[in-house]
């Protein structure tokens, strides 16, 4: 039996919160709007969040194959002519920004890098990387969503 967990209020993303327009966010792929919400959350709880701590903090991340853009976006023809193929494929939803996407929305001035041997060393040996960061933001997303 294949079971995932919910994840509940996807379309209650704050764009506004993190910069974006409406339409931009509803662009994003939610895997990465959920993780931009968690790193916030993770940084807010652990008492540092960005504008308040003069360190660097990395951001090392990792998410799977983007069906929304798939299923959800280029299927929406409309949009597609609106937006153009490079604003829906590249800009809101490779996989491969969604470190980067995190680090410059939260003005974070560290190392940030979406490769899986990378977010493996984070959380493995964080002294064998690179550029060492004060504070490492490490996580794997994943989000499927039954079409």
């Amino acid at each position: 039996m294949r079971r995932a967990p919910v994840l509940d209020g996807v379309p209650l993303f704050d764009a506004s919160f993190f910069g974006f327009s409406p339409r931009d966010a509803s662009i994003m792929d939610p895997q990465h709007r959920h993780f931009l919400e968690c790193a916030w959350e993770a940084l807010e709880d652990a008492a540092h969040p960005p504008q308040r701590f003069s360190g660097s903090i990395g951001v090392f991340a990792g998410s799977g194959m983007n069906t929304y853009l798939i299923h959800n976006l280029l299927a929406n023809r409309r949009l597609l002519e609106t937006a153009g193929l490079f604003q829906l494929k590249q800009t809101g939803n490779d996989k491969d920004v969604l470190a980067t996407r995190v680090s410059y929305q939260l003005d974070l001035r560290g190392p940030a890098s979406t490769s899986k041997p990378l977010l493996h060393l984070a959380r493995s040996r964080p002294s064998r990387l690179p550029k060492p960061a004060q504070l490492r933001v490490r996580h794997g997303a994943g989000w499927r969503r039954h079409h």
